[in-house]
């Protein structure tokens, strides 16, 4: 079974799929697979690429490379027994990630006593959160504490948009 990837120095406008035993990125800097991907980009702003066929090859790239990356880091790890190994223009070292402590499991009251008080205020902010999304107008309320009166205002829904795609 062969791999291929998008890429062809002598014709980018075209990204014509080629073996990945072709050895043509490999041996590229960082700097200069930033480039090719400045250049496919040029491609597409320029013209000569449809933007949506060119982000539809990348994504299903992106996913392939995931793919195979995940399946290859166990090997890679096996491989390199906890040595830092340099080869083809990347370093690769074992590192611990996702550091955790398990708190509960010290036998500590008043930790867990205070994590009970913060169970308890999460639920309480979530419920009051629900009732000031409901609101759609300005209300008057009064403090039962200070006797205040004041004004709680609608929140404000602010969000970001994004392309989503789905295969």
């Amino acid at each position: 079974m062969k791999i291929y990837y998008c890429y062809k120095p002598l014709n980018l406008s075209k990204m014509e799929l080629i073996n990945i035993n072709n050895n043509s990125l490999l041996f590229q800097s960082k700097e200069e697979v930033k480039e090719i991907a400045f250049t496919i980009f040029d491609q597409v702003e320029s013209g000569n690429e449809d933007p949506v066929k060119t982000l539809a090859v990348m994504h299903k790239i992106g996913l392939i490379c995931k793919e195979v990356e995940t399946n290859l880091r166990p090997l890679v790890l096996k491989q390199i027994n906890s040595h830092k190994t340099q080869k083809f223009g990347i370093t690769l070292s074992q590192v611990k990630t996702g550091s955790t402590f398990d708190y509960l499991g010290t036998g500590d009251k008043e930790y867990e006593r205070l994590i009970a008080k913060l169970d308890e205020v999460k639920q309480a902010i979530k419920m009051r959160e629900m009732m000031l999304r409901s609101l759609n107008t300005n209300i008057e309320v009064v403090d039962t504490e200070t006797g205040e009166t004041y004004t709680i205002h609608p929140p404000i829904n602010t969000y970001s948009e994004s392309l989503k795609i789905d295969f």
